[in-house]
């Protein structure tokens, strides 16, 4: 994504076409609840392994390396953050009270924001007065 990024920017700079900016994703979601209407269990199950190894590192870092403060707060056993795992889709039966949801959608808005400052800052690299824009969907909360 960074080349495209960059490549794009290069190759735009000044361009009439890009007053407006640029458009990096046109809704995109990082829901993952259980029965979502935007999750389709038959393409998608679960995490990769990136975002897994990416959320124990967070967690890692949210509990500074103690892994017995995880496992009090989430009522589980792991041995270490490396073992840690999570059901993805999240049963929405877990909101409004069980750590882990509230660890997981921490972690997740974490990640989302990550990824926009990665493409701002790589669009930014070749094109610094450059304007962007993603429109994303939002969870409506009653």
């Amino acid at each position: 994504m960074a080349k495209i990024i960059r490549r794009t920017g290069e190759l735009t700079k000044g361009k009439k076409v890009t007053e407006l900016g640029y458009i990096f994703a046109n809704e995109p979601h990082w829901f993952s609840e259980k029965d979502h209407w935007t999750y389709n269990y038959k393409e998608m199950n679960g995490i990769s392994s990136y975002t897994l190894n990416n959320f124990r590192s967070w967690l890692n870092i949210k509990y500074n390396g103690n892994i017995k403060a995880l496992n009090s707060n989430w009522k589980s056993s792991f041995a270490n953050f490396n073992n840690v795992n999570i059901e993805i889709p999240i049963d929405i039966k877990l909101q409004g009270g069980e750590p882990i949801w509230f660890d997981w959608n921490r972690y997740n808005m974490d990640r989302v924001t990550e990824w926009f400052k990665f493409n701002q800052d790589n669009l930014h690299a070749v094109n610094p007065r450059s304007g962007y824009a993603h429109k994303i969907i939002s969870k409506n909360i009653l």
